[in-house]
């Protein structure tokens, strides 16, 4: 895949995959430590929130669409970052609000994209947007769980895992589908 040939959409695309990449190794690392990895998670948060929204206001014609994302990345990013000036308590701690203000949007986009997309020949990012709707759908409800304190909590963890293997998995699905460059072999001629 040649990066500097491919649209914008693609490259928000690998932006993403990147950022949450770097995030996910640092989480690790941190997490060997034994330090607290929270706030990447909040960092996670507004970076997946701005990158898909450009990324979604990119694939669809919908005026209406594209003003709410217009909107909503100048108002959501603001507020929290607001929000972690004036109650700092909470960068360690999991943020209801900020899962919901920066999950839903992305549902609502990420459903449209579905639905605008289900019929048209055009299926690029149909897999990775099947499998982001699912699995920021479940792990909504699962990190609006964060802060209890009991034991399901280590069964709520280890079902978020699973979701994200599958998640991972239709990425790649992704990729090998629509945009690998496919390997073309020489017969020889006798």
């Amino acid at each position: 895949m040649n990066f500097k040939k491919n649209t914008f959409s693609v490259k928000l695309f690998s932006f993403y995959l990147l950022f949450s990449l770097i995030i996910q190794l640092s989480s690790d690392y941190l997490a060997k430590l034994g330090d607290n990895n929270l706030y990447l998670f909040h960092l996670f948060n507004v970076g997946q929130y701005i990158s898909l929204s450009l990324f979604y206001s990119k694939q669809t014609e919908n005026k209406l669409l594209k003003k709410s994302v217009f909107w909503g990345l100048r108002i959501i990013p603001f507020s929290i970052i607001i929000f972690y000036i004036f109650n700092p308590d909470y960068i360690f701690k999991f943020n209801i609000i900020e899962i919901l203000i920066c999950y839903i949007p992305l549902l609502i986009y990420s459903f449209y994209f579905l639905i605008e997309r289900i019929d048209k020949a055009d299926k690029n990012f149909i897999y990775f947007n099947a499998s982001f709707f699912i699995y920021t759908l479940c792990s909504t409800l699962l990190f609006s769980a964060g802060n209890i304190k009991s034991e399901i909590i280590r069964l709520i963890w280890s079902f978020n895992i699973y979701l994200y293997l599958i998640y991972q998995i239709f990425i790649f699905i992704e990729w090998y589908k629509n945009f690998r460059k496919p390997i073309s072999i020489a017969t020889k001629e006798s």
